[in-house]
Order: structure tokens, then sequence, then C-alpha cells
């Protein structure tokens, strides 16, 4: 278990107070009259479709991630993490304003966020210096996410098809061209999008093979080379002792592991996603409680001492507030589905609906590899979800899917429907994330 040492001022910095002797020397400075300091930085990357089992400190044998591993040697990396949709809009939205989809309200392409608070503004009111960096269609201004920001640029989207040109390095280039007219405190968000399908073959990287899982891996390589710079440009700016950084992704990638491709389904190759902070006074470790995105909103403001809103469905996750919650998974794409699944323990209970008629319901079936019907499998036994151990009547299925029902009832916000051109709608339909 992670163990976290909450950072004290001293002088004009925030530093571990492990041992004590921080706290006795930040009270000795408070005596003396010294000025106030300011709070801890953020950082948070977010990349597209990236799994956790593909990078190098989760023990993937190739190359693909060496700056994401020293960010995980100095930080906590979070064993198994959830998203709670499996595709972008959703995931992200709850990451930023710690909500569950049904709650925050984009569920759909032509929705954004209700009237909910998000992280960069309640940043921005505690005095942060809020800016975003992205590169997904979904996340450009108009869904809602860019509430908060100082300043929130999307202008990589103007590279070029994503299936043909590499957005990671300008996305970089734009953050660090901003860099040092940053202001702490300050709350950077960046988002990247290569790993996300189409896989582009990065020359860089020759000892890869044309297949799509190492494309997939090329793709990775590269973005992590990125992160690599940013994390770099942290250190050389004298900041990174008093920033918290957190990597994270929005969601998986299918694989074929059941018959499917892209990311359609609640299935664990989708929604198993990594997480790894890094802040001042938190020891390096490995966690191994289950953790999900409605969590990351109240660490993170645990981390930098702001309150958080009130009824978060979330919970702290440094200093561990509760062991296990249950988690709790959600999407209504593509469309006619509407697919719930609930991991309590190592039991998970996975349910697909077809909720409306379409005319093409044979041809989604084949492309998504969806089929209506209620599964269960042991995580523990069966990672790989092979084994549904499903049966109507079973005391322990029918407990779990109440559950699932009670928390399927919770509150929902209506999001904001918002338009989407036909440019725009083209371009999401050829990244394959449309229905």
């Amino acid at each position: 278990m992670a163990l976290y040492h909450p950072p004290v001022m001293v002088g004009a910095r925030w530093i571990s107070s492990v041992g004590g002797l921080a706290v006795i020397a930040a009270l000795a400075l408070a005596g003396s009259g010294c000025a106030p300091s300011t709070p801890p930085n953020l950082l948070l990357i977010t990349v597209d479709t990236l799994r956790p089992d593909h990078l190098g400190y989760a023990g993937y044998q190739l190359p693909t991630s060496p700056a994401i591993d020293r960010l995980a040697a100095e930080g906590v990396r979070f064993e198994r993490t959830y998203s709670q949709a499996g595709w972008t809009l959703p995931s992200v939205a709850t990451i930023l304003t710690g909500l569950y989809p049904g709650q925050h309200g984009a569920v759909f392409p032509g929705l954004g966020l209700g009237d909910v608070p998000t992280l960069a503004g309640l940043l921005q009111t505690a005095g942060y210096d809020t800016r975003a960096f992205v590169s997904h269609g979904f996340l450009q201004s108009g869904y809602g996410l860019e509430r908060g920001f100082g300043h929130y640029d999307a202008s990589v989207l103007d590279v070029g098809h994503p299936a043909k040109v590499a957005s990671g390095e300008p996305l970089t280039d734009s953050v660090l061209a901003a860099w040092n007219s940053l202001e702490p405190p300050f709350f950077v968000w960046i988002h990247y999008f290569d790993p996300h399908y189409d896989y582009l073959r990065h020359e860089e990287w020759p000892h890869f093979a044309s297949r799509r899982t190492d494309r997939y891996d090329s793709e990775i390589a590269h973005t992590d080379r990125q992160i690599g710079r940013v994390l770099d440009a942290l250190e050389a700016s004298g900041e990174a002792g008093d920033t918290v950084v957190v990597l994270t992704a929005d969601h998986g990638e299918e694989f074929g592991e059941h018959a499917g491709r892209f990311h359609y389904s609640l299935y664990e190759e989708d929604v198993r996603i990594p997480l790894v902070i890094r802040a001042p006074g938190l020891e390096p470790g490995v966690e191994t409680a289950v953790a999900q995105q409605v969590d990351v909103l109240p660490t993170v403001l645990g981390l930098l001492g702001v309150e958080p809103p009130e009824a978060l469905p979330g919970r702290r996750l440094l200093p561990l507030e509760e062991r296990e919650r249950p988690v709790f998974m959600e999407r209504i794409r593509p469309r006619p589905f509407r697919q719930q699944a609930l991991i309590r323990g190592d039991k998970k209970i996975y349910r697909t609906e077809i909720v409306e008629e379409v005319p093409n319901l044979a041809e989604v079936e084949r492309k998504s590899a969806l089929r209506a019907g209620i599964r269960l499998y042991d995580l523990a036994s069966d990672p790989g979800e092979t084994r549904d151990l499903y049966r109507e009547g079973d005391p322990e299925a029918a407990e779990l899917l109440a559950l699932l029902d009670q928390l399927a009832a919770m509150p929902r916000a209506e999001g904001d429907e918002i338009g989407v051109d036909a440019e725009t709608r083209a371009r999401l339909r050829r990244l394959a994330v449309l229905d």
C-alpha cells in the first residue's frame, strides 16, 4: 500500500513532511511571518486508447514506455484501474468531473456536459492558471470540457487526418511553447491521441513489425517520447518537486479478444487503463485496490488541498479512504446497444441490451461483435473473460444484478445538445468513433 505524507509549506516551497522535521520547520517559518506560498501544481496527462498491459512497468516486453516507466517508478502505480465508459467523450468527462457518465450527461456524440462543476473550474476558482492542450474531436470546444480553462488549445486537430499524421509531436511543441508563461499554481491538461486507430508505423522503432499490434506499440512509443519531453521540461523548470503529475487513459483497445476491434465493449481489454500518480510527499509504490475514473478528481483535489464538491461517487485513493467500492460502467454506443457492467471484488456482471430498433442490426453486431445478454465472470480465475458463469436464478448473479440496477437508477443529468457539423461528423466517422 502506498503511503502519503501530505506536503507542508517551508519558505516558498511545498515539501514532504516525512519524519515530522518539515512540520517543525514549517511551524517555525509560520511564526516568523514568512509570506505564504502557492499550493502544488497539477499536470494531467491522458493518453487515448492506452492499454496498461502494453507498458513496460506492467511487464510488457517491448520498449514502448521508458518515460512512463520512470514516472511509475517515482510515483504510485495502480495495478487495476477502470474506465467508466470505454470510449473517449464520457470517460474524459468523468475524469474532469468526478461523476459517472449518467451524472454529467456527456454520453453521446451530440451531447456535452450538463450543468456540473469541473476540475478546471474548481482550480481556476482556487487561483490556478488553467490550460489544456487536446487532440481529439470529442474534446474540442463545445462539449463543455473547456469550462474553467483560461487557455484551451485544440489547434493540433488542424495538422491533418489522424490516420495519416501523428499529432503527438506538434501537440507537445504547443505545450512547450507555452511552458515559460505558466504562472504557479498551474493546472495543465494534455491529451495525446496517437495510439488511437489508425495505427501509424514510426520508423524510429524499426524493431517493431508491421502487425496491427506492433503498429499500436510504435504509436505508444512515439507518444511516450513526447511525454518524456514534457516531463523533462517540468524538471528543467524547477517545478517538478511542487507538481502533482497524473498519467492515465480514457479507455483501452480490442484486438480480437472477444472477436471485436477498436473499443466498442465493456470487456477488460476496453476498460482497463493505466493510472500513475507522482506527488510531493508521496512515497513510490504499487496500489492493488481497485480504482476507477470517478476516483481521480477527489484524489487530485485532496493532494492539492482543494475542497471537492459534495456527494461525489468516487473516493480518495491517496490516502485510501475505502479499500473497495463497486465499479460501475455504462455506455449507450454503438447504437442500438446499452451496455452496463458492475465489478465487485473479483466478480463482474455484464449486461448488454438492445434498446431501440435499427435497420442494420446484423451489420452493427458484426462490426462491434456485441450480442444482447447477461454474462458473469470471475476475474481472479478468468481474467480474459472466457468462461461465462451466468445462470438464471443464481443467487450471486441476482445480487450483482440488483446492485447494478441500483447504480444505474442514479439521478441523471441532461447533457447539453451540441451541433456536430458535417465536417466534424465525417472526421469522427473516419476515425471509427461515430456509429
